[in-house]
């Protein structure tokens, strides 16, 4: 569980469901950089977990940081931006752009553990 809940704080503290597929291309790289100390059988192990025992595992450390979903934004924010679907762009005027906003609002001390 340990070792579950290492790859999960380095992950952004995602999902089981985002966390499991993750799994083969992290855990290898965070060995690879001495990050996690695990001998092979534990290492596949840790590969071929199932997002729903990542969830369950996770459950005590999630309500230990009170980490709620992450919301979305509200119908009154929503109704202000104007938003176009595919086929209301203008493909043949350059310059459109679309961005993406990351929300980061965990508390720091979480990245200061070891």
């Amino acid at each position: 569980m340990r070792l579950c809940v290492k790859v999960w704080i380095v992950c952004d503290s995602i999902c089981g469901k985002r966390l499991a597929p993750y799994l083969k291309e992290i855990v290898p790289i965070l060995i690879a950089h001495n990050e996690l100390e695990v001998d092979t059988e534990t290492r596949d192990k840790l590969v071929r977990i199932s997002a729903a025992t990542i969830d369950r595992l996770l459950a005590p450390e999630r309500a230990k940081y009170l980490l709620k979903p992450r919301s979305r934004a509200g119908p009154a924010l929503m109704n202000r931006i104007p938003v176009k679907t595919f086929s209301q762009w203008d493909r043949t005027r350059p310059g459109d752009v679309q961005v993406d906003l990351v929300e980061q609002n965990l508390p720091l001390e979480r990245y200061m553990r070891s």
